[in-house]
């Protein structure tokens, strides 16, 4: 994590304990404003790009046919895994329920397990 003036900068997976931090946050404290939809509408965008990315590496022999299989299934499962926590956050600011931030809690943290085993896979073949 790195400070730029009154900002937070992140990098990587530090993104994912933030965002835990940031529902956990929200579970103890009674706020009728719960904000935040645009650090999941940035999750899903990167998931995109994280696809787009297979597919440069791939038609620029980057990385084979299997590899490129795998990292799709991969990359496409974390995208849909990250549309799913965006669902969800917005159903939690309509409904305030509890369960559904647990949800969004569990769905962060299969999401960044799944991205570091991926992401190690991707920067061992290439």
């Amino acid at each position: 994590m790195r400070f730029i003036g009154n900002k937070d900068i992140f990098y990587g997976v530090d993104i994912f304990d933030i965002l835990i931090k940031y529902i956990e946050n929200k579970l103890s404290k009674d706020s009728s404003n719960i904000g935040g939809m645009t650090k999941f509408n940035h999750l899903v965008d990167h998931k995109k790009t994280m696809l787009i990315r297979n597919n440069f590496l791939k038609e620029n022999s980057y990385i084979t046919d299997s590899e490129y299989q795998k990292l799709l299934v991969e990359f496409t499962e974390a995208q849909s895994i990250a549309t799913t926590l965006q669902n969800l956050y917005f159903k939690y600011n309509m409904q305030k329920n509890d369960k559904i931030a647990y949800r969004i809690i569990s769905n962060i943290n299969k999401l960044k397990s799944m991205d570091m085993d991926t992401v190690k896979y991707l920067i061992d073949i290439i």
